[in-house]
């Protein structure tokens, strides 16, 4: 598994490219202690640097991360497979990692590993769902709820968006167990054994934890009076990123896929005659309620986040699916109920080798656009006393490479992955760190203009190329207008 994860991977691997906030770890080290209350992402960081204060390792970072994933994903083909390991499961499972918005994820330096352990803890817990209630011993119980509670926590005070990904796992296990002909009152007890120590442990995270760091992001959550609508809403925007994120190729496979999903179900069903359609019934709602889950509680906030990283529980539904449609196939015609699931993975291989080429691309346009504004102000401002007493300010963006512009044209999901702060030069905090502190040129500067300052259009314009304007007044405000 671990294999088949840095296949994939190994053109982003090669990218050499600073990714989000990778930009400013790499040369800073600052870790996440005072965003969000991730203690937890600080700590392991730390211990998995076996320093204080973080420097760049990757592509080791990297890799652990995807080692990590490799173990849920044997972990979760270990549950779902009622304790044994089946070859094409296995494969399916790897899903989990391999869903697009999660390459989002593995594309940090310093993020990916700490958002692989939330989502490892959070697998944890699942290895003791079949056996939970055959003892009868309740210190069984209890020490289970222990340890999920602790597991929740850690997943809480690193990457909260795992919580998603939790719940689609739990929901799967419980379909697993209606598929197997369990008793629904054992269902239901499993569930409750899971979902207390969920809501316990997202309890103390919100009511016991300092207040959340939202100087970029809210987490306001929806108004009693509002709730419903609010959770509608979101419900709705999260599906609408799902189908304005495939390509033509794959909504094809995604039909073909779960149609097969449903296939198994009528196939392989252990129940008799018409009951089996109770089983596709039961198929398509858990489809429908797990993809309504991928964020999780986030479907609670009014800011709704749609990046590629929140959307890491859509891997597991396509993991679950996969892992059902194909757990019960044996050497005969049945095996072509997992043509569409190989051939969507595989397509997911190929989309991850585009988008690392993309980044590799977008890097070397990136810098020549920094270097190139770099030599236009230093011709300017010629002295470390002229550039002290300047402001600069960005207006814009340099944009897609042309590389980054055609894999975005063929693969829609890119839009959730990169963006404008991962350009290089912009107007967001991410565009002016290569300019101020990996060319030996700090530069006071600003994001957002004081009010009634940075004027641009009143400013004296300096120079003019094809590429940008740089203009200036008489405060050693600068303006930079990208083109």
């Amino acid at each position: 598994m671990f294999g088949v994860y840095c296949v994939a991977m190994l053109s982003i691997l090669r990218a050499n490219f600073l990714y989000g906030d990778d930009v400013k770890r790499a040369p800073s080290g600052h870790g996440w202690i005072y965003e969000f209350n991730r203690y937890s992402s600080d700590i392991f960081a730390k211990l998995l640097n076996v320093n204080n204060i973080l420097t760049d390792i990757s592509p080791y970072s990297q890799m652990f991360a995807l080692l990590l994933v490799s173990i849920v994903s044997v972990m979760i083909t270990y549950v779902f497979c009622n304790g044994t390991i089946k070859y094409i499961p296995l494969i399916m499972s790897t899903f989990v990692g391999l869903c697009p918005f999660a390459f989002g994820c593995w594309s940090y330096r310093f993020d990916a590993p700490v958002i692989a352990m939330s989502v490892f803890v959070c697998a944890i817990p699942l290895l003791f769902w079949n056996s939970l209630l055959q003892r009868q011993s309740k210190w069984h119980v209890v020490k289970v709820a222990c340890l999920l509670t602790i597991c929740l926590m850690i997943m809480w005070t690193s990457f909260q968006a795992s919580n998603g990904l939790f719940l689609v796992a739990v929901l799967g296990l419980a379909f697993n167990d209606w598929l197997k002909q369990c008793k629904i009152m054992q269902i239901v007890k499993k569930l409750l054994i899971f979902g207390v120590p969920f809501l316990i442990s997202g309890l103390v995270f919100v009511l016991v934890l300092p207040s959340s760091y939202e100087r970029w992001r809210s987490t306001e959550t929806f108004a009693l009076d509002e709730l419903l609508y609010g959770v509608l809403k979101n419900m709705k925007t999260l599906f609408s990123t799902f189908i304005s994120s495939l390509n033509t190729e794959w909504k094809i496979l995604f039909v073909l896929f779960f149609t097969c999903f449903l296939l198994s179900l009528l196939v392989f069903s252990e129940r008799k005659g018409i009951m089996r359609v109770f089983d596709m019934l039961a198929g398509v709602t858990f489809v429908f309620i797990a993809l309504c889950l991928t964020e999780g509680v986030y479907l609670l906030l009014v800011e709704f986040g749609t990046n590629g990283r929140y959307l890491i529980g859509a891997g597991m539904t396509l993991a679950i699916v996969g892992i059902i449609t194909t757990k019960n196939i044996s050497a005969n015609w049945k095996a072509v109920l997992a043509v569409p699931g190989t051939a969507l993975l595989y397509s997911f291989i190929v989309f991850a080798l585009a988008l690392g080429n993309a980044y590799t691309d977008q890097n070397r346009y990136g810098n020549f656009r920094v270097e190139l504004l770099l030599n236009d102000l230093s011709h300017i401002y010629t002295t470390k006393e002229q550039v002290d007493k300047t402001t600069l300010h960005i207006e814009g963006n340099i944009g897609p490479s042309a590389v980054m512009r055609h894999v975005r044209s063929q693969y829609p999901a890119v839009n959730k992955i990169y963006g404008s702060a991962h350009t290089g030069l912009n107007d967001v905090s991410q565009g002016y760190f290569k300019l101020t502190r990996y060319y030996n040129r700090p530069q006071k500067y600003t994001i957002t203009p004081k009010p009634g300052t940075f004027d641009c259009d009143s400013m004296k314009t300096l120079l003019d190329t094809y590429y940008h304007t740089i203009k200036s007044n008489s405060e050693g405000e600068v303006c930079v207008i990208l083109k």
